[in-house]
């Protein structure tokens, strides 16, 4: 779900055909992490930022002595980098980028994005996309990326926001329904052929198994 998304999407398209995982589905993937740094920097003055800003530093407090070590590295002590932390984007500069070897954070935003790496994915993939994620905008979503590899599928919705998807007079979140029917799904079925339903750009791209599926053989 959200970033944790975009780092299964990034090693499922790495490891291609030796992927050990059967399936995968991905909630509210950021996909293009240096586009999505641009929009959320402005969106309401920068509230998203700073509000993510404000968590990663209490995290960094949480367990400051299990990142003593990076201390060297980054030139500076955990509560020195903490004081200067206002906003995500701040931490990633500071903290990340340079932490796991990237020239700029940037670099790091344009690299980690999980959009350049669904080509390469190999195992069945569901991602579902609320076109009304403040955080996740309609703009980065890979429609075509997904249209061209056969074991993609990305499903897009008018409303659900950012990990929300509530719906009825008692809400309760709807996306765990197609992500449980899609992991079962996956597990009956093996070697599947996959074919793609026209729709147009702004409404669900849809795949579903083909008639050329091979039933899951009953262990006896």
């Amino acid at each position: 779900m959200s970033l944790g998304a975009n780092i299964v999407t990034n090693y499922v398209g790495e490891e291609k055909e030796n992927c050990p995982l059967k399936g995968f589905v991905g909630i509210c993937n950021p996909f293009d992490l240096f586009t999505l740094d641009r929009y959320v920097s402005k969106y309401r003055g920068g509230y998203y930022q700073r509000q993510l800003g404000f968590y990663l530093r209490h995290l960094m407090m949480k367990h400051v002595e299990e990142l003593r070590p990076l201390e060297k590295r980054l030139g500076r002590s955990i509560e020195e980098i903490n004081k200067e932390v206002k906003t995500y984007h701040d931490f990633d500069k500071i903290m990340t980028a340079p932490s796991f070897g990237y020239l700029t954070v940037d670099d790091y935003y344009r690299k980690g994005s999980s959009i350049l790496k669904i080509d390469g994915i190999r195992i069945p993939t569901l991602f579902i996309s609320p076109l009304d994620d403040p955080m996740v905008v309609k703009d980065v979503l890979p429609f075509d990326e997904c249209l061209v590899n056969k074991n993609t599928i990305l499903a897009t919705h008018p409303s659900g926001g950012h990990l929300g998807f509530f719906t009825g007079i008692r809400p309760r979140q709807w996306f765990t329904e197609p992500t449980i029917g899609y992991i079962e799904t996956v597990d009956k079925y093996y070697n599947c052929l996959l074919y793609t339903s026209p729709s147009p750009r702004d409404g669900l791209l849809s795949r579903m198994p083909s008639s050329a599926c091979k039933k899951k053989k009953k262990k006896k």
